[in-house]
């Protein structure tokens, strides 16, 4: 993402020393944190539309194998490609 737009916003110094800590913690900018809450709390879909989504993926009519039937598929696609059996 080409970052071209700039805002500047106004902390306490407590607000500006928490966050520059936990954008220490988490080896990330305290932009990029900002940037990050924003997406998580005003620029992500509506609910409605996330629950949509939700049910148009559970109508969608996949192939999906019993859990030991694709256990064992894992397997074996997993031996031909490292090339060894499994113990």
């Amino acid at each position: 993402m080409e970052l071209t737009r700039k805002t500047t916003i106004l902390m306490t110094p407590t607000q500006h020393d928490q966050m520059r800590a936990e954008a220490a913690r988490r080896g990330k900018s305290v932009g990029q944190l900002i940037r990050e809450a924003c997406e998580q709390l005003y620029l992500k879909p509506p609910a409605s539309e996330r629950l949509a989504a939700i049910r148009e993926l559970g109508e969608l009519n996949l192939p999906v194998a019993e859990v030991a039937e694709m256990k064992a598929e894992y397997v074996a696609d997993d031996k031909l490609t490292s090339g060894s059996e499994a113990p």
